[in-house]
């Protein structure tokens, strides 16, 4: 039924895809008008100078950190580890990265590179607020104001001379203020300050790899004649509008995503998504390093304060992406992955490809060959989803983790060695969970006999629905179940300490900061009215669709 109500709908709307192709002939949807003018490169300088100023030292220039202990995590070992959590991961937290090493390996490509100039604006010290810590550090709502207004839900007409005149960006007033936007915004500087500032917040390790990462989508944006303008850029001006409001943990609905701009849209998730694990885990990590330091000297009453550790939920699991099949879920890690780096231990990958992977194709005879005509006459689109090497099995679920790689003591010079990823661990235990909307809700839903259990989305801080437009075409009801258990009060608490659980959480609001980022082809009924349900954040919301 998949296969044939996306088929039929393909070919329903053939005339309104053609329609989309003929405007932007000359540019794609997310390149029109899309050159950075010399205000990026002089802001970013700028910021630059006043951070660097007074330690002047060349040689130092790309491993000096922002002295501000708010900043401190970027670094931290990436081990997660409450003060009640037993499980034998948990037992590497005692593994610390060393901050000035760990700068110096993942900026070294950097330090060689021929275009330095470029590179240090792209990549100076953090300026303005931290939008992990902004949002996360803020203090639970009274309980008259704890449901949204009214007047927050109001959206205002953005008009950007960015985007392709087809697309609408829609903001409410509580990020249009946090991104410095007005509704006649004519010059676009507020987007791609706002995204810049955001960026020089993002994990060290991260950063250090986005030029590999995003290479290719702005090469495609600019046109591989300008080469210098390539390197003094950062993101896409599409990426720019998108990631200026999703890094400050607004809710986001997408509905004009096309083969164009999908790989724009991907690499921002998972910059996004990668970010948020490593700068939470890094938080944790560094009170649970304070905490021995304290419990060490003997001082127990300053353990009294709880206030200042808070910084988890009642369980580990962050973030929450749901997909319509195994061969999507497959392309979305590996972006992940490279957004990662190179330098990291993965578990269970031999698997993961296994399960998750292409599949293998049958000979070259005649009548295999006919068969591949009549796949290919079906469109590019259709076959990225069900072709034959393409694993688009339904019922799936996996979860991934994120730690601090052991360190190689018999390694000649100390290094960033990366993380430890491991694919297929427990959802208890686990950073990130993949699934399709049918194996995450027969996952939690067990007999008559047995109590569900669903305790692992009680802390959810980021729900991602990617591909919406095809799981639209699966069964639309199994999302909407999915999302009512989501921040829900957990049955079960042996594995929560509560002295670590924030207090936004406690009071049961855990959706006024949840992040709700949804992703599709074309607008629906459906998927507007899941969103204007769910998209709760006390951030704002961003909608950017086609006219």
């Amino acid at each position: 039924n998949g296969r044939s109500n996306y088929n039929s709908y393909h070919q329903d709307e053939s005339s309104e895809e053609d329609i989309d192709e003929n405007a932007s002939t000359d540019d794609d949807d997310d390149s029109i008008d899309g050159n950075y003018d010399e205000n990026e490169k002089q802001f970013a300088l700028s910021s630059l100078l006043q951070n660097i100023g007074k330690k002047g030292q060349q040689k130092n220039k790309f491993s000096q950190r922002k002295t501000i202990q708010d900043d401190n995590n970027d670094d931290e070992s990436l081990d997660y580890s409450s003060s009640s959590e037993s499980d034998d991961t948990a037992s590497q937290s005692n593994n610390d990265m060393d901050d000035d090493d760990d700068a110096k390996s993942n900026m070294g490509e950097i330090e060689n590179s021929n275009n330095n100039h470029e590179h240090e604006i792209k990549y100076a010290n953090p300026t303005g607020e931290n939008p992990f810590q902004k949002h996360f550090g803020k203090e639970a709502l009274p309980e008259d104001d704890a449901s949204p207004s009214p007047e927050s839900m109001v959206l205002h007409k953005t008009d950007t001379k960015t985007l392709n005149s087809n697309f609408v960006l829609q903001m409410s007033k509580d990020i249009m203020e946090s991104v410095q936007v007005n509704d006649r915004c004519d010059d676009n500087d507020a987007f791609r300050q706002s995204s810049l500032k955001s960026f020089s917040h993002v994990h060290q390790l991260i950063k250090s790899k986005w030029d590999n990462t995003n290479e290719r989508v702005l090469m495609r944006n600019i046109g591989s004649s300008d080469i210098k303008e390539k390197k003094a850029q950062v993101f896409t001006p599409l990426q720019s509008v998108i990631y200026s409001s999703m890094a400050k943990y607004a809710d986001v609905l997408i509905t004009c995503a096309n083969r164009k701009n999908r790989d724009a849209i991907n690499n921002l998730i998972s910059l996004h998504i990668v970010n948020h694990v490593l700068k939470a885990n890094g938080m944790i990590t560094m009170h649970n390093g304070r905490i021995r330091d304290i419990k060490a000297k003997d001082e127990e009453e300053n353990i009294d304060q709880e206030e200042e550790w808070r910084d988890q939920g009642y369980t580990r699991p962050k973030i929450l992406i749901l997909l319509p099949t195994r061969s999507t879920a497959y392309t979305l890690v590996n972006e992940m992955l490279k957004v990662m780096g190179e330098n990291n231990s993965i578990e269970n990958l031999d698997r993961f490809n296994g399960e998750f992977g292409d599949l293998e194709v049958g000979d070259d005879s005649e009548k295999e060959k006919r068969r591949k005509n009549i796949l290919n006459a079906k469109g590019q689109e259709w076959n990225e989803l069900f072709s034959d090497d393409k694993n688009a099995d339904d019922d799936f679920k996996i979860g991934i983790s994120l730690s601090n790689k052991k360190k190689d003591k018999k390694a000649k010079r100390k290094e960033n060695q990366g993380l430890a990823v491991k694919l297929f661990s427990d959802f208890y235990y686990s950073d990130f969970i993949i699934a399709s909307p049918l194996g995450l809700k027969m996952a939690i839903t067990k007999d008559d006999e047995v109590e569900d259990d669903s305790d692992f989305l009680s802390s959810i801080e980021i729900v991602l629905s990617l591909q919406s437009d095809v799981m639209l075409m699966q069964n639309w009801d199994h999302v909407m179940s999915i999302m009512e258990r989501i921040n829900q009060q957990p049955k079960k608490t042996d594995r929560t300490d509560f002295s670590r659980v924030r207090n936004y959480l406690l009071c049961g609001q855990a959706a006024r900061w949840r992040q709700f980022i949804m992703v599709s082809r074309f607008s629906d009924p459906h998927l507007l009215s899941t969103f204007n349900n769910y998209s709760k954040s006390i951030a704002g919301i961003v909608k950017l669709r086609r006219k």
